[in-house]
């Protein structure tokens, strides 16, 4: 197995290896022109989305984040722009209401091993026909970072909710409590529209408790508490008094 930090380090094993196709997987990095050009049918590449949306680096919290009904997975011919290639396959694949990032990537991970087995039966025997992507309709995300997580409770309480699932498994939903940091893992838009200030915890249920939002209030219903595990809510109020009015940041 060949697992250089530079590709040119091992450029002539490549060359021996004769590959008629190369297959690129969260590489991460763009492939050199000289590589490509090396099999004859190119190099392939699986995106997790349904390109030309989300090109780059995080499409399916992007895809959750956004509110968006479906995403898919598509195969791409590589090139040297960034998720530009032209497409050969796609395969579109719903998103549920109770998704988060790391429920969809697992289901996307299956989806894409066998479009992309699929697709290389249908190269071998010479019957692909790519088609090019509307540069015109291209979006893009780049990496998470830890501040995607941070709960911004004056936005509605539908864009609260979506951000907690998209940011699961990381980097985690989080707000502040009392000066220290509680992740929130899972919650869902109360009934009613809520009255308080965003991020004012205005009431306690029997599975948690509920804050205030832009537009709406969210009721909490599993967290995290600093040092500790994951919990249902209702066991941190339990452990934790929760004050009606408290405000969270």
């Amino acid at each position: 197995m060949l697992q250089p930090e530079r590709l040119r380090a091992v450029q002539e094993e490549l060359e021996e290896l004769r590959a008629e196709v190369g297959v690129v997987v969260a590489y991460g990095k763009l492939i050199p022109r000289w590589l490509l050009d090396l099999p004859p049918h190119g190099f392939l590449n699986v995106h997790p989305s349904l390109l030309p949306r989300y090109r780059g680096a995080s499409p399916i919290p992007h895809a959750i984040l956004n509110g968006d009904p479906e995403t898919g997975v598509t195969v791409i011919r590589l090139t040297e722009e960034l998720d530009a290639g032209p497409i050969l396959a796609q395969e579109r694949v719903p998103i549920g209401p109770q998704d988060t990032a790391g429920t969809l990537e697992a289901r996307l991970a299956r989806v894409a091993a066998d479009l992309l087995l699929r697709t290389l039966q249908v190269l071998e025997q010479g019957e692909i026909h790519p088609r090019p992507q509307d540069a015109s309709a291209a979006t893009y995300c780049g990496k998470l970072t830890k501040e995607d997580g941070h709960i911004r409770w004056e936005e509605p309480a539908e864009q609260i909710e979506r951000r907690i699932r998209a940011m699961d498994p990381w980097p985690g939903a989080f707000t502040a409590r009392e000066g220290r940091l509680l992740k929130i893992w899972r919650a869902r838009v109360a009934a009613g529209e809520g009255s308080g200030r965003p991020g004012e915890i205005v009431g306690v249920t029997r599975e948690g408790f509920v804050v205030a939002t832009g537009r709406g209030a969210l009721e909490v219903l599993e967290v995290q508490p600093p040092g500790g595990r994951r919990m249902a809510a209702d066991a941190y109020v339990r452990g934790h008094r929760i004050r009606i009015g408290e405000i969270l940041a």
